[in-house]
C-alpha cells in the first residue's frame, strides 16, 4: 500500500516554487501553520512549521514574492515527546503586504486578530493550495485500508472555506473538533480525488486501484458464497432424492408408481450430480414436470419414512 512518505515525495518532486505559484503556496501555509497578531506597528504573522522539509519551500516563497530572506528559528517544546517545530517571525511590513496578497481581512477582537479568505476558488491555484495545506498539516494513513487527516488549528471559518472549495470537485471529508485542533478526514474514493487535486497522479491512481481490487474481490466473494450456499442445497435435494428413489425401489409401493415417474426416478439415480435443469433438458421434459414426478416419490418415501434395505 501506498505510504504517506511516498505520497509526500511525489508532491515535493511535481511542486514548482515559482512566481506564478508562490502566493497560492503560502496561502496554505498560512491557513495551516499562521497566526496572525496586532502589534504597536500593525499585523504581525507567525508561522510555526511542523514539517522541516517546508521551510526552505517557504523561504524560496517570501524570497520570490518580496525578496525577503526570512530567519528560521528551530523551537524543542519543554515537552521533550513533541516534535521540534520551526517558527518564522515575519516583520510587520512583509505580514501587511502578505496579508493584502492572499486577500486576507485582519479584524482585531480581544487583543488577537481574525482573518478570512474569501471566495478562495475564485482566485486561488487549488491544486497549490491543497499541497501546501497537505505538506504542513496533513498525513496519509494506511493499513487494511487509507485514511488521510488534516489537523488545522480549529475554526469554524476554515471548516467553511474548505468545505465550499472541495464541494465544487464532490470531493467528501468528516470532521471533528478537538480541543484547540480541527480534523478534516477523507476516505475512499475522496482522498484518490484529494490527491489528484494536488497533482499526484501517480499515488491517485495506486489508491484508486486498490478500491477498484477491493471492491472487485468482494463481489467475487460474495458470489461465491452465494453460489457455495444455492450448492449446498442443491446437493442436499439430491441426495434426499436419491435416498427417496433407493428406498422406494425395495418396496411394494415402487410398482404402483406412473411409468414414467418411475423412469424419470431412474435416470435421476443416473444422473445424481446434474441439477433438475439439466435433467429435464436431457429427458426433454419441463422442469415443471420433472420437479412434480420426483416430488411425489419423495413425499411418499417421507410419509413411509422406512429405512433403506
Amino acid at each position: 500500500m501506498l505510504q504517506d512518505s511516498q505520497l509526500r515525495q511525489e508532491i515535493l518532486d511535481k511542486c514548482e516554487v515559482s512566481e506564478f505559484t508562490a502566493l497560492d503556496l503560502m496561502v496554505g501555509f498560512l491557513v495551516a501553520s499562521g497566526e496572525v497578531s496586532w502589534s504597536t506597528k500593525g499585523l504581525k504573522v507567525l508561522l510555526t512549521l511542523r514539517n522541516k522539509e517546508n521551510v526552505p519551500m517557504v523561504a524560496n516563497c517570501l524570497h520570490i514574492l518580496y525578496g525577503y530572506h526570512p530567519e528560521v528559528q528551530p523551537l524543542q517544546p519543554a515537552d521533550r515527546r513533541r516534535a521540534r517545530v520551526y517558527l518564522v517571525d515575519l516583520p510587520e511590513k512583509i505580514s501587511q503586504r502578505l496579508l493584502e496578497d492572499c486577500r486576507m481581512a485582519g479584524s482585531a477582537e480581544e487583543g488577537g486578530a481574525l482573518f478570512g479568505l474569501g471566495d478562495l476558488s475564485s482566485w486561488v491555484n487549488i491544486n497549490c493550495y491543497l499541497t501546501a495545506l497537505y505538506l504542513e498539516c496533513g498525513r496519509l494513513y494506511s493499513n487494511d485500508d487509507y485514511r488521510l487527516d488534516l489537523v488545522l488549528p480549529c475554526s469554524e471559518q476554515r471548516l467553511d472555506e474548505l468545505r465550499e472549495v472541495l464541494s465544487g470537485y464532490e470531493v467528501r471529508f468528516s470532521h471533528r473538533f478537538k480541543e484547540d485542533k480541527l480534523t478534516l478526514s477523507f476516505r475512499k474514493d475522496a482522498i484518490a480525488q484529494f490527491v489528484a487535486l494536488m497533482g499526484a497522479g501517480k499515488s491517485s491512481l495506486e489508491i484508486s486501484e486498490f478500491y477498484v481490487e477491493r471492491n472487485m474481490n468482494g463481489d467475487i466473494n460474495r458470489r461465491t458464497n452465494f453460489y457455495t450456499s444455492n450448492l449446498d442445497k442443491s446437493l442436499g435435494a439430491a441426495a434426499h432424492q436419491i435416498w427417496a428413489i433407493s428406498m422406494l425401489r425395495t418396496l411394494p409401493q415402487w410398482a404402483s408408481l406412473p411409468r414414467e415417474t418411475q423412469e424419470t426416478c431412474l435416470a435421476r439415480l443416473e444422473n445424481p450430480d446434474l441439477s433438475l435443469t439439466e435433467l429435464a433438458a436431457r429427458l426433454s421434459i419441463s422442469k415443471s414436470t420433472l420437479y412434480h414426478r420426483i416430488k411425489r416419490v419423495t413425499d411418499l418415501a417421507d410419509s413411509l419414512d422406512t429405512p433403506l434395505a
